[in-house]
């Protein structure tokens, strides 16, 4: 029972997080036998993957195919870049006889910043003090850096941190005295 071939229709794939992208396996059977094999991506981008359909029956020196579907999450959970995966097809019938592929899937960046400020207006005789809270709500660290301007040109301005950087998910707070 010799090993099964498997290729590729393309060794990469570009996705946007909460968007799909495919890429087609074609599974060769080089035996004498009909041979099922189970199909399975291992690697980071496993958990955002399906095989359509996961099993395949083909007959000798024939090929059939399946789908890899890719659907990374919106949010911080799908990291943008490049990530390498792992496509193993499997004999259902004797497990080591298989055969593997990789390929690229790169996941794009998705900015989502939010800045919340406390309190909003302030008064006083000498500075009023604020907070500003940030949070990344994207799938790559953003690196801040802040600024704070008066149109009227009344104010100065005091910031701390001035620069700030954000892993995905992270949260920050900035000091502002105006």
């Amino acid at each position: 029972m010799p090993d099964p071939l498997i290729g590729l229709d393309s060794e990469r794939a570009s996705v946007q997080p909460g968007a799909e992208a495919r890429i087609t396996v074609t599974l060769t059977n080089t035996g004498t036998l009909v041979e099922g094999y189970q199909v399975q991506v291992l690697g980071p981008v496993a958990a955002w993957t399906r095989v359509e359909p996961p099993e395949v029956s083909v007959y000798p020196q024939q090929s059939a195919s399946v789908a890899l579907v890719f659907s990374p999450p919106s949010g911080t959970e799908a990291p943008a870049g490049t990530h390498r995966f792992r496509v193993v097809a499997s004999s259902t019938l004797d497990p080591r006889f298989n055969a593997a592929a990789v390929g690229d899937l790169d996941v794009a960046k998705v900015v989502g910043l939010q800045a919340k400020v406390i309190p909003v207006t302030s008064t006083g005789r000498w500075r009023g003090r604020h907070t500003i809270h940030l949070t990344n709500w994207g799938n790559s660290t953003a690196q801040l850096r802040m600024t704070a301007s008066d149109p009227d040109e009344a104010l100065g301005f005091y910031l701390k941190p001035q620069t700030v950087s954000l892993p995905p998910g992270g949260r920050a707070t900035v000091r502002l005295s105006a």
